[in-house]
């Protein structure tokens, strides 16, 4: 699902919002989901419309190309614009005890597929800790020397991370994953996200 957020900036009355995506092999709206806006919006007005999006393959990220058609006062408009949907979007934290965390990352029927990144700290590292959380949509399972977080895509491929502080400036992650597109992916959001160390 994607949240999208109006504010109306002019003085013009908005209204017959609609927004429209093509389909691609990929990915297409929901049949759940209603593209049409029932708002009208005055000047300085505020709004919010969530579309609903369904996802074959969630291994590399979403790039859609949409557009706005609105208008103002009577007059149509069309807006075009680009929806970027990263890997991330498609995890959810998993609360997990300790010892269940272990047991998951040790089992020898599943296949962890690994990547790493390291950044640079720019701020403490608690701070670190809840940015990556966000940022990945994990839940901190250990904080010890270092931090495990854990989470699962929303098609079952577990998500286990590991991120220890090297010296003052410098933070080295490790990501697993069942799915090995999913990890490389997600270590690409850390280093983009995050100043290279």
């Amino acid at each position: 699902m994607a949240a999208f957020a109006f504010k109306n900036l002019s003085q013009k009355t908005l209204a017959d919002l609609e927004f429209t995506f093509p389909s691609t092999l990929n990915t297409k709206v929901s049949t759940e989901s209603k593209t049409k806006v029932p708002i009208t919006m005055e000047a300085s007005a505020t709004g919010q419309h969530n579309i609903i999006f369904d996802v074959q393959s969630i291994q590399a990220p979403q790039r859609l190309q949409g557009s706005l058609a609105y208008s103002a006062n009577g007059t149509p408009f069309k807006k075009d614009f680009s929806l970027y949907i990263p890997c991330s979007a498609f995890i959810i934290p998993v609360k997990l005890e300790k010892e269940q965390f272990f047991t998951a990352l040790t089992q020898t029927a599943y296949k962890w597929h690994q990547a790493s990144a390291n950044v640079r700290l720019e701020d403490d590292f608690s701070s670190f800790v809840v940015s990556l959380a966000v940022l990945l949509h994990v839940e901190l399972i250990t904080q010890d020397s270092g931090v495990s977080f854990y989470g699962k895509s929303v098609q079952g491929h577990e998500v286990a991370i590991y991120a220890k502080q090297k010296d003052q400036e410098t933070v080295h992650v490790e990501l697993k994953c069942g799915d090995e597109g999913i990890v490389k992916n997600l270590a690409k959001e850390v280093t983009n996200f995050f100043p290279k160390a």
